[in-house]
Protein backbone atom coordinates (compact mmCIF):
# COMPACT_ATOMS: atom_id res chain seq x y z
CA UNK A 1 0.00 0.00 0.00
CA UNK A 2 1.70 3.45 -1.01
CA UNK A 3 1.19 6.36 0.85
CA UNK A 4 -0.88 8.40 -1.78
CA UNK A 5 -3.47 5.82 -1.47
CA UNK A 6 -4.49 7.59 1.87
CA UNK A 7 -7.04 9.64 -0.27
CA UNK A 8 -10.67 8.61 1.48
CA UNK A 9 -11.38 7.08 4.42
CA UNK A 10 -11.65 4.02 3.10
CA UNK A 11 -8.28 2.75 2.14
CA UNK A 12 -7.54 3.88 5.90
CA UNK A 13 -9.25 1.94 7.73
CA UNK A 14 -7.99 -1.15 5.73
CA UNK A 15 -4.30 0.10 6.31
CA UNK A 16 -5.66 -0.13 9.88
CA UNK A 17 -7.17 -3.41 9.61
CA UNK A 18 -4.23 -4.62 7.69
CA UNK A 19 -0.94 -3.23 9.61
CA UNK A 20 -2.81 -1.82 12.75
CA UNK A 21 -3.61 1.04 14.13
CA UNK A 22 -0.04 2.35 15.66
CA UNK A 23 1.34 2.31 11.90
CA UNK A 24 -1.57 4.38 10.69
CA UNK A 25 -0.91 6.77 13.66
CA UNK A 26 2.87 6.98 12.91
CA UNK A 27 2.09 7.75 8.90
CA UNK A 28 0.16 10.59 10.28
CA UNK A 29 2.68 11.52 13.07
CA UNK A 30 5.47 10.77 9.99
CA UNK A 31 3.42 13.38 7.91
CA UNK A 32 2.61 16.53 10.11
CA UNK A 33 6.16 16.43 10.83
CA UNK A 34 7.83 16.86 7.63
CA UNK A 35 4.50 18.94 6.80
CA UNK A 36 4.76 21.35 9.58
CA UNK A 37 8.53 20.97 8.87
CA UNK A 38 7.64 22.51 5.46
CA UNK A 39 9.28 19.56 3.66
CA UNK A 40 8.68 16.76 0.93
CA UNK A 41 10.42 13.93 1.35
CA UNK A 42 11.97 11.62 -1.24
CA UNK A 43 11.38 7.83 0.02
CA UNK A 44 13.05 5.01 -1.53
CA UNK A 45 12.48 1.32 -0.45
CA UNK A 46 15.10 -1.64 -1.53
CA UNK A 47 13.24 -4.88 -1.80
CA UNK A 48 14.74 -8.41 -0.91
CA UNK A 49 15.09 -9.00 -4.90
CA UNK A 50 17.35 -5.56 -4.82
CA UNK A 51 14.21 -3.78 -7.05
CA UNK A 52 14.26 -0.19 -5.76
CA UNK A 53 10.66 1.06 -5.53
CA UNK A 54 9.31 4.75 -4.24
CA UNK A 55 8.13 8.37 -4.98
CA UNK A 56 8.76 11.71 -3.69
CA UNK A 57 6.18 12.42 -1.00
CA UNK A 58 5.09 16.10 -1.51
CA UNK A 59 3.78 18.48 1.00
CA UNK A 60 0.12 18.78 -0.03
CA UNK A 61 -0.05 14.65 -0.04
CA UNK A 62 1.88 14.77 3.30
CA UNK A 63 -1.43 17.74 4.40
CA UNK A 64 -3.72 15.29 2.59
CA UNK A 65 -2.52 12.45 4.80
CA UNK A 66 -2.51 14.50 8.02
CA UNK A 67 -6.35 15.97 7.63
CA UNK A 68 -7.59 12.81 6.43
CA UNK A 69 -5.77 10.34 9.13
CA UNK A 70 -7.50 13.03 11.60
CA UNK A 71 -10.83 12.37 10.62
CA UNK A 72 -10.90 9.16 9.92
CA UNK A 73 -12.27 6.97 13.00
CA UNK A 74 -14.11 3.61 13.85
CA UNK A 75 -17.39 3.54 15.43
CA UNK A 76 -18.54 -0.34 17.45
CA UNK A 77 -21.68 0.20 18.76
CA UNK A 78 -23.40 -2.42 20.74
CA UNK A 79 -26.36 -2.79 22.99
CA UNK A 80 -26.57 -4.64 26.13
CA UNK A 81 -28.58 -6.12 28.41
CA UNK A 82 -27.53 -5.96 32.18
CA UNK A 83 -29.08 -6.36 35.81
CA UNK A 84 -27.96 -3.95 38.45
CA UNK A 85 -29.54 -0.79 40.55
CA UNK A 86 -30.04 2.85 39.26
CA UNK A 87 -27.64 4.77 41.79
CA UNK A 88 -27.63 8.28 39.92
CA UNK A 89 -30.31 9.89 37.88
CA UNK A 90 -30.83 13.33 36.72
CA UNK A 91 -34.15 13.97 34.67
CA UNK A 92 -33.56 17.56 33.71
CA UNK A 93 -29.48 17.07 32.18
CA UNK A 94 -31.12 13.29 30.96
CA UNK A 95 -27.83 10.99 33.08
CA UNK A 96 -27.90 8.35 34.69
CA UNK A 97 -25.59 6.10 36.51
CA UNK A 98 -26.38 2.29 36.93
CA UNK A 99 -24.12 -0.62 38.49
CA UNK A 100 -24.33 -3.99 38.53
CA UNK A 101 -23.52 -6.69 41.01
CA UNK A 102 -19.73 -6.86 39.95
CA UNK A 103 -18.47 -3.52 40.49
CA UNK A 104 -19.04 -2.45 36.63
CA UNK A 105 -20.85 0.73 35.89
CA UNK A 106 -22.16 2.65 33.58
CA UNK A 107 -22.64 6.38 33.24
CA UNK A 108 -24.05 8.47 30.27
CA UNK A 109 -27.32 9.68 28.66
CA UNK A 110 -30.65 8.95 28.57
CA UNK A 111 -31.45 7.69 24.75
CA UNK A 112 -34.58 9.88 23.25
CA UNK A 113 -35.80 6.14 23.04
CA UNK A 114 -36.29 5.75 26.64
CA UNK A 115 -39.73 5.93 27.94
CA UNK A 116 -40.23 9.09 29.08
CA UNK A 117 -43.80 7.85 31.30
CA UNK A 118 -41.42 5.38 33.22
CA UNK A 119 -40.75 6.42 36.75
CA UNK A 120 -36.88 6.24 38.01
CA UNK A 121 -36.48 5.17 41.56
CA UNK A 122 -32.94 5.46 42.82
CA UNK A 123 -31.91 2.39 44.39
CA UNK A 124 -34.13 0.01 42.98
CA UNK A 125 -33.01 -3.21 40.56
CA UNK A 126 -33.88 -3.11 37.42
CA UNK A 127 -33.07 -4.81 33.98
CA UNK A 128 -31.16 -1.83 31.71
CA UNK A 129 -30.69 -1.78 28.05
CA UNK A 130 -28.04 0.18 27.49
CA UNK A 131 -26.12 0.69 24.07
CA UNK A 132 -22.54 1.17 24.46
CA UNK A 133 -20.81 3.50 21.88
CA UNK A 134 -17.18 2.82 21.34
CA UNK A 135 -14.49 5.29 18.88
CA UNK A 136 -11.08 4.62 17.86
CA UNK A 137 -9.05 8.12 16.47
CA UNK A 138 -6.40 7.08 14.29
CA UNK A 139 -4.13 9.88 14.51
CA UNK A 140 -4.02 9.35 18.75
CA UNK A 141 -4.90 5.89 18.74
CA UNK A 142 -7.57 7.02 21.78
CA UNK A 143 -10.35 5.16 22.81
CA UNK A 144 -13.33 6.81 23.91
CA UNK A 145 -16.77 5.12 24.84
CA UNK A 146 -20.42 6.60 25.53
CA UNK A 147 -23.09 4.91 26.91
CA UNK A 148 -26.90 5.58 26.23
CA UNK A 149 -29.47 4.35 28.43
CA UNK A 150 -32.49 3.02 26.46
CA UNK A 151 -34.49 1.11 28.80
CA UNK A 152 -35.27 0.21 32.23
CA UNK A 153 -37.40 -2.62 33.18
CA UNK A 154 -38.02 -3.12 37.36
CA UNK A 155 -36.94 -6.38 38.84
CA UNK A 156 -39.84 -7.73 41.19
CA UNK A 157 -38.91 -10.54 43.67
Amino acid sequence: RQLGDFKRARPVRQAAQEFGTAVVKRVHDWSKVNFDGGFATDLLWKRSDGREIGRVVDRSDMERIVDLVEATSDENTKTIQVRGMLVGGDVASKTFHFVIPDGQDFRGQISSEYDAVTELTLGRTYDAKIRIKTTLVYATEKETSTNELISLSEVRP
